[in-house]
């Protein structure tokens, strides 16, 4: 919005020849992390809003980034697992320096890569509790009912 509380105008953030998605911006609006085919395989990376040059998070592929905090950024590895990485900063706040990524858990969201662009979790604010949309188990049974007469 500009000055006058009007919608301001579109503008690329990102713009590259990779596919670039899922960007997420951080809590306190200065960063944004998102996903990028950059390097042959989908990596996260964050960069400063509006503009700047992207730092690599992830460091063996990672989908789906979500901030914690700003002091830490969450993001599902190649192999499914939830990962951590706390972030620092430098530099006044103008530079991000991301910390080594650990695994937490396994997600069971069927995949990191492919989300059909659809949200598969949410973090709280304070990065301690998560919301997964898992896969159930296929061996559940399934009940038909045939000649179904509801009430009229």
């Amino acid at each position: 919005f500009d000055e006058n509380g009007k919608p301001g105008k579109p503008f690329p953030v990102v713009q590259t020849k990779a596919e670039e998605r899922e960007a997420e911006f951080s809590p306190n609006g200065k960063w944004i992390a998102y996903q990028s085919t950059a390097s042959g395989r989908p990596e996260i990376l964050v960069q400063p809003f509006p503009s700047g040059i992207p730092v690599p998070v992830s460091t063996n592929g990672g989908a789906q980034a979500r901030w914690g905090s700003d002091s830490e950024l969450f993001y599902i590895d190649l192999d499914g697992q939830l990962t951590a990485v706390p972030i620092r900063y430098g530099g006044d706040g103008k530079e991000i320096r991301p910390g080594e990524p650990v695994a937490l858990f396994s997600t069971g969201v069927g995949g990191a890569v492919h989300s059909n662009d659809r949200q598969q979790y949410v973090v709280s604010d304070n990065g301690q509790r998560f919301l997964m949309n898992n896969l159930s188990e296929a061996n559940s049974p399934i009940t038909v009912i045939l000649n179904w007469k509801g009430k009229p």
